[in-house]
């Protein structure tokens, strides 16, 4: 469809109230331009220049129902002098409400002014002809609205034309402040014509990278930034972290920034789960708009991993409400995202993205033997955390199958951190009893190790076993690919996504099957490379840089779409009636009542966070 044919009046110098009603009722009669058919007039000050198109997307704007005029988004990182164009997103919403048009730049329909009858006389520059005509078209049920795809530097607010208007200033600007569509367009047209300002999250950095969680955070900040090196990415961390943090993403044009209360962001982006209450206070100071991440369901579902149902319920409640409340969530597969909605169903669809996780691991340089492994001679490795899920109870039962049976001589190292809470450690060590003495003392757990000794362990194994029960995705694999080393995991949840029907997984429990692979990865080359290259070619479709793509695109649509937080209008003193009869006195009362809820909840809600932290 065609954009409707128009007219173009530009303000000249000093012009008039009177000297714009006048032009714009000749242009009505068709007088100016000997063509009745024109359905839009574009109105703009001498000063302001059109690029591109911007004159036919303000005119096809004006298709909206009962649209009287359409203005460009009102963005402060536009032009002054010129309007231009910005690229649309899908996720954008329609063209919203504005009380009043841009004065420097708008398009008015001309079957709104021909339903006024006759246009408003007044003193004053032409903006006031403007406005007061504006005035009377919204008194008439007409509706102003933004061009999408249109950016210019204005209020948002317009110009009241008379002492007598309707619309104060202040009123004016705080409805604008409440429009969320406006807000979006708004934020839009600002990151489209400016870099982009993204926080990461980095709350877990510590001195070491011993975990996977830690691994995400610092590839996030470091591939957004290489994806786009327009943007402005930081990494807010603990302020004793800031010398580890800042060699963790050198070169990759990544800023460093103190993770404390207040921020000037469009996203604050947290590529894990929360279980903190304050998260939500530090999200709400830091940006104008949040993205979660959310791994997995596995401390939500699992009560044992919590020392008191007060808290394994506390933990259910934030991570719900952190979900429905943030701008966009993200997922490392689509196993934890299905797990998410059905936790939580009413989550919105199109603020769900699923973006992976990065593979293209980068292994330290060999290193010595940690001392207890000093000669430890042939092993294989179990690397994990003791939480139950993962399941280190498995690998012991396969190493005592792979002893019996196949006569395997060597050892079994496990390495992994000990959480508080949800530790297997206890039955691990009574299986371990349960085995031949000659059996039972060549399996060495040693605990947390560093992150240069994680790659010892997975460059200089036998084989990596990794039967996890349920991984948001699985990083291990992967690593010891890396380093030439096969592994085996189990054929389910995250992992089944990225290595289904690929030689590193067994599709069952049973500990003799499990054996009975890792015998032949262990005695056969031939084996052993098709298990490392299968993984390998998995790792090349979740590469970083792919990561990053995708996490840039869940960042652009949580800007396109409408912050969930809302701001109610007005001020606890606004009215809903001037008269006393009992009808306007009932309203006026409920009406108080909702804005007292709304005040005190805006106000008291740094003190609840603080009290839930407790």
């Amino acid at each position: 469809m065609t954009a409707p044919a128009f007219a173009e009046f530009v303000a000249p110098l000093g012009c008039t109230a009177a000297d714009f009603v006048g032009r714009i009722e000749a242009l009505l009669a068709g007088d100016a331009t000997g063509d009745t058919t024109i359905a839009v007039i574009v109105v703009r000050a001498h000063d302001v220049a059109l690029s591109g198109d911007v004159a036919e997307l303000l005119v096809g704007a004006c298709r909206d129902p009962l649209a009287a005029s359409a203005s460009p988004v009102p963005s402060a990182a536009a032009p002054t002098d010129s309007a231009v164009t910005i690229p649309r997103h899908p996720l954008l919403p329609p063209a919203p409400t504005v009380l009043l048009p841009a004065t420097d730049l708008c398009a008015l329909r001309v079957e709104a002014l021909r339903s006024l009858g006759t246009l408003p006389r007044l003193d004053g520059t032409w903006r006031d002809g403007l406005m007061a005509v504006a005035q009377r078209l919204t008194d008439a049920g007409w509706r102003h609205v933004i061009a999408p795809g249109v950016a210019y530097r204005w209020t948002g607010a317009g110009v009241p034309a008379a002492e007598e208007a309707a619309w104060t200033s202040a009123t004016v600007a705080s409805v604008a402040a409440t429009n969320a569509g406006l807000d979006a367009h708004r934020l839009w047209a600002d990151t489209r014509q400016r870099p982009v300002r993204v926080v990461i999250d980095g709350q877990c950095v510590s001195d070491d990278l011993h975990n996977g969680t830690q691994v995400v955070v610092v590839n996030i900040a470091r591939w957004l930034a290489r994806a786009r090196p327009d943007a402005a990415v930081s990494l807010a961390v603990p302020e004793r972290f800031h010398a580890v943090a800042r060699r963790l993403v050198s070169g990759d044009g990544v800023e460093v920034v103190p993770r404390r209360p207040g921020g000037s962001f469009d996203v604050a982006y947290r590529p894990y789960q929360s279980i903190d209450p304050n998260d939500g206070r530090w999200f709400a100071d830091a940006a104008q708009r949040t993205l979660m991440g959310q791994l997995d369901m596995i401390g939500y579902s699992n009560p044992s991993y919590h020392p008191s149902p007060a808290l394994f319920h506390t933990v259910r409640n934030l991570q719900r409400h952190m979900m429905r409340t943030a701008d966009g969530v993200t997922f490392i597969s689509d196993f934890g995202r299905n797990s998410a909605v059905a936790e939580c169903p009413d989550l919105n669809p199109h603020r769900l993205h699923v973006v992976g996780c990065g593979v293209d691991v980068e292994p330290e340089p060999s290193s010595a033997p940690p001392a207890p492994l000093a000669d430890i001679g042939p092993f294989i490795a179990c690397l994990s955390a003791t939480f139950r899920h993962k399941n280190r109870g498995h690998a012991i039962r396969t190493f005592g199958e792979l002893c019996a049976r196949h006569g395997y001589a060597g050892s079994l190292v496990i390495a992994g951190p000990e959480p508080y809470y949800g530790r297997s450690t206890d039955a691990d060590a009574e299986l371990v009893a349960a085995l031949p003495d000659n059996v039972a003392r060549r399996i060495c757990t040693i605990g947390h190790v560093d992150a240069a000794t994680k790659w010892w362990l997975l460059r200089n194994a036998d084989i990596v076993l990794y039967p996890s029960v349920v991984e948001g995705f699985g990083l291990v694999p992967f690593e010891a690919a890396c380093v030439g080393t096969p592994s085996l995991s189990y054929d389910g949840t995250g992992l089944h996504e990225v290595l289904a029907a690929q030689p590193a997984l067994v599709g069952s429990w049973d500990p003799g099957e499990w054996a009975g692979r890792a015998q032949q990865l262990i005695t056969s080359d031939a084996e052993e490379t098709a298990c490392v290259d299968a993984v390998l070619a998995a790792a090349g479709q979740q590469g970083w840089a792919d990561v990053a793509e995708r996490t840039w695109q869940a960042i652009d649509a949580s800007l396109a779409l409408p912050s969930v937080r809302h701001h109610d209008e007005g001020a606890i003193w606004s009215r809903v009636a001037t008269s006393t009869g009992d009808g306007a006195r009932a309203a006026s009362a409920r009406h108080l009542v909702n804005r007292g809820r709304a005040v005190l909840a805006r106000q008291l809600a740094p003190y609840l966070a603080r009290l839930a932290g407790r």
